[in-house]
């Protein structure tokens, strides 16, 4: 839990110290005065005045501020030099937007750098999403889809591989949608309700990639041990039946209802049959025999400079396309905000991520300075996007806005805002909860 915590401060930290050095760089570029400098919001925990600028650290973690000279514009007295409303809209709207953009430069570097250091993904994630495996009951089983289909189209969009598969059903939790697979060189289209995986709130439809039937550790005391099954048997059929995946395995042995099953495998160059006994298990609520899975094969690919370059400026466009669409969904409600993931979640991942190693980490941090550059230029106030709206409508009107409609508009923003926090952490704790 600990490890967690910090992991989630560590990201956050940069997230924001990031985002806070673009408005102090370009406020700072242009002779403006900056009197604060706050990772986290108030009250203050301690800080240092170095030249005109107080640097300090706040109790509240969720973000951070500069506190910029002049940032509201006077209604009376002419600015000073030093205060940001001397300067004219351009090189105010430059001062607003430079954090956000700290954060997507951020991501630019991190995703090319990630592509270097090498990334471990699972040995098909780059193959065709040919269906290794159909979980009965599951979205994709209910509308027709079996084991050695290929997933060639999500909702008009081509998948060639499991990558493009994966995104597209992970970005759609319960919507209605429309999937191509190619069965014998026929394609034909399925409709279905995509389910919402219930740790992450991402979209499952129940299909997977291909995983072999090998096992990979027996438990002391259960059926498979008392039966003579050993680690790294590969089991071949199960009473007559072939099995090609993992999940045929184990679905043999749920809707075994207790009654014996008898396996053939494969031990080094022998083949035996063995008589199994499932049992009904409490904490699965099935019956089982007390066997593993194997791992997931994974491998790590590393790239050039310009192959790096390249794919991780793709992935910074593809995260971009997501992160709007999500947007998107959400405002046309086709989208359930109880998808979305709040600070507790964020801290959860940051510590698996961590514990993972560092590129993960890094992927993580790169992809919410993607999310954080787009939702602080939206048009709410009290977020950067508040800011240059104002502006917009300055420009437009060819008169300042007024302090009291400004003070007003934040405050809504700042509930609305608050409002939001409080909805996305509800969403975790139900998460946790599950």
């Amino acid at each position: 839990m600990l490890f967690t915590i910090l992991m989630f401060l560590v990201v956050l930290g940069i997230l924001v110290l990031v985002h806070e050095l673009g408005h102090f760089s370009a406020a700072k570029s242009l002779g403006v005065r900056v009197d604060q400098f706050s990772i986290g919001f108030w009250p203050k925990l301690f800080g240092i005045k170095w030249g005109e600028t107080e640097y300090m650290v706040s109790l509240i973690p969720w973000g951070g501020y500069v506190k910029i000279a002049g940032q509201e514009e006077p209604e009376g007295d002419e600015p000073e030099h030093y205060e940001l409303c001397s300067r004219s809209k351009l090189q105010r709207l430059y001062v607003f937007v430079a954090g956000p953009f700290a954060n997507l430069i951020l991501a630019a570097l991190l995703f090319p750098l990630i592509y270097m250091l090498g990334i471990s993904v699972s040995a098909y994630i780059d193959q065709p999403a040919r269906v290794g495996w159909v979980e009965k009951g599951s979205p994709a089983a209910t509308a027709g889809i079996r084991s050695g289909d290929r997933i060639v189209e999500v909702m008009g969009t081509p998948t060639p591989t499991w990558e493009d598969a994966l995104t597209e059903i992970g970005s759609r939790p319960q919507q209605h949608i429309s999937i191509v697979v190619e069965r014998d060189g026929q394609r034909r289209t399925v409709n279905l309700t995509v389910a919402e995986e219930r740790r992450y709130g991402a979209g499952v439809i129940g299909v997977g990639m291909p995983i072999p039937p090998v096992i990979a550790n027996v438990m002391h005391g259960r059926p498979a041990e008392r039966a003579g099954l050993e680690a790294g048997d590969l089991v071949l059929s199960i009473n007559g039946v072939k099995v090609s995946d993992w999940m045929q395995l184990r679905d043999a042995v749920r809707g075994s209802d207790g009654k014996p099953l008898v396996m053939q495998v494969k031990r080094g160059e022998k083949l035996l049959n063995l008589t199994v006994v499932p049992k009904f298990s409490e904490e699965l609520n099935s019956f089982a025999i007390g066997i593993g899975a194997p791992p997931s094969p994974t491998k790590m690919m590393r790239y050039s400079f310009g192959e790096s370059v390249y794919r991780g400026e793709r992935k910074l466009l593809s995260t971009m396309g997501l992160t709007f669409e999500v947007l998107w969904r959400l405002v046309t409600g086709q989208a359930s905000i109880k998808s979305l993931g709040g600070p507790i979640m964020i801290a959860r991942v940051a510590g698996q991520y961590a514990r993972a190693g560092a590129t993960p980490l890094l992927q993580l941090i790169a992809f919410l300075s993607v999310q954080l550059f787009i939702l602080n230029l939206l048009p709410i106030p009290v977020l950067d996007g508040g800011h240059v709206l104002f502006l917009g409508i300055e420009a437009a009107t060819k008169r300042p806005v007024s302090m009291k409609f400004k003070e007003t508009a934040t405050r809504i923003g700042f509930a609305v805002l608050i409002g939001f926090m409080l909805l996305v952490s509800y969403n975790d704790i139900l998460k946790l909860l599950r």
